[in-house]
């Protein structure tokens, strides 16, 4: 006995240390690109400059609410985009914490939730018009909560470890962002896996059972979903198949789009052109379009090039820290 308990002893020591070597190297690998976002950020301002924008970073509207608001915020929108798998988790969570005597067998704890959850990915997967590939992990996260919650021998480590800060996450990416569960939800990549762990330790001991039959079933989905946004999805235009015209001129050169849409590039394209700016010039892009400021050799006059609206509260205040970026060209 004591020979095999040294035996695992020494595995474990050795595992721990590999880990540790590795998060080592993923620390230094972190590090060099910190140290080359650092480069390229000290070579466009100076520490004051930096400074004194840090403030309006964060001055969008939604940034401005109250710590309650945005923090009920982030569970009204689960609650929004995925409904059933919220009340079904609180319910089975009641429900176990009532059924001290166990009338309720646990397997079917995990088994309606794993049911629950394969709609959700495969209608974010294969019927969500808008990046379904970020939607479509955050079903995974419920299952494995429930998981840990009714097994007979809980992994602390992996709960606590893992999953839990990963939930966190979410959280600090919700409050970091104004983009919503689009954000939120990509984040959810961090607890989901954990909770797949969580899901697959329940089952792995397990004969054959419904349970492990929908695990599998549960991952193959995901697996699938997942592969068919990689392939057929794309951002910001139509299905794959209806981009049929290759673009042959300007900063879109290469790429292909519909017939629609390539003809207002097109004509975009020529009334830029026709403008005939120079570096002198500074054009401010009002909508959508940052490959405008591409194709031209006008200074950039807005504070991002993503999505500036023609109300745009943060301009005046761009404006005034910055009037020799004013607009000569809108």
């Amino acid at each position: 006995m004591s020979t095999r308990y040294g035996a695992e002893k020494k595995q474990q020591a050795e595992i721990l240390a590999c880990s540790l070597e590795s998060l080592a190297w993923l620390g230094a690998g972190a590090f060099i690109i910190f140290l080359l976002f650092c480069a390229f950020v000290f070579s466009r301002g100076s520490l004051g400059e930096i400074l004194e924008s840090l403030s309006s970073i964060v001055m969008d509207a939604e940034r401005q609410k109250p710590f309650l608001w945005k923090l009920a915020r982030y569970f009204i929108r689960l609650q929004r985009y995925y409904p059933g798998l919220v009340y079904l988790t609180v319910l089975l969570g009641v429900l176990y914490l009532a059924d001290r005597k166990r009338r309720i067998p646990l397997n079917l704890y995990v088994s309606l939730e794993i049911l629950m959850a394969v709609p959700y990915v495969v209608y974010y997967g294969f019927f969500w018009d808008m990046v379904g590939i970020n939607y479509m992990l955050a079903p995974l996260i419920f299952p494995g909560l429930i998981a840990w919650l009714t097994a007979e021998h809980r992994d602390q480590r992996l709960f606590w470890g893992w999953y839990v800060p990963g939930i966190f996450f979410t959280l600090l990416m919700h409050f970091a962002t104004d983009t919503g569960i689009l954000t939120m939800s990509a984040s959810c990549m961090v607890p989901s896996t954990a909770s797949v762990l969580l899901l697959y330790q329940v089952i792995r001991e397990e004969g054959q059972s419904w349970r492990k039959r929908f695990f599998w079933i549960l991952l193959a989905v995901q697996f699938i979903s997942g592969a068919y946004q990689r392939i057929f999805y794309v951002w910001g235009d139509s299905a794959l198949q209806e981009l049929t015209v290759m673009i042959m001129e300007g900063p879109l050169m290469g790429i292909r789009t519909t017939e629609e849409n390539a003809l207002l590039y097109a004509e975009v394209l020529e009334d830029v052109e026709e403008l005939g700016l120079t570096a002198e010039d500074r054009l401010l892009v009002v909508g959508i379009a940052p490959w405008i400021y591409l194709s031209t050799d006008a200074e950039c006059a807005a504070y991002s090039t993503w999505e500036i609206q023609e109300k745009d509260e943060l301009l005046p205040a761009y404006y005034e820290l910055h009037p020799e970026k004013i607009p000569t060209v809108i």
